[in-house]
């Protein structure tokens, strides 16, 4: 009966665990057919495009642009691909996109911005 019970809390943790992580910032901007609504508290500005229009074309620039706006703190979230591209999008509705030089350097670049940047939405495939 003991095992049964060290199961369920097990699935029970598990599940919790996984809704917590998996439900995202609490702080944001939502899109809505009225246009931008506050969630909670967030720290970015509203994005300065329509969100019922097309999302931002994306902004092809150089790794060093990339590296500038994650050390800035003007980053909400950031992606790689296998292939090495990478792309951000910033807090004020813009995405770039570039190619950084090893696997992981965009996600080591987030990593340790969020030491002085606080929470950077983390992306890869």
């Amino acid at each position: 009966m003991s095992k049964k019970i060290i199961i369920i809390a097990v699935v029970v943790i598990t599940v919790l665990f996984g809704f917590f992580i998996l439900r995202g910032s609490e702080d944001t901007w939502l899109c809505t057919e009225q246009g931008w609504i506050k969630h909670g508290n967030p720290s970015a500005p509203m994005p300065e495009y329509d969100c019922n229009q097309a999302k931002p074309v994306k902004e092809v620039v150089g790794w060093g642009a990339i590296k500038s706006v994650i050390i800035n703190c003007e980053v909400d979230s950031v992606m790689q691909t296998h292939s090495l591209d990478v792309s951000v999008d910033l807090k004020d509705g813009r995405v770039l996109q570039a190619v950084e030089p090893e696997i992981d350097d965009i996600i080591d670049l987030a990593v340790e911005a969020q030491k002085k940047c606080g929470n950077i939405i983390i992306g890869t495939e």
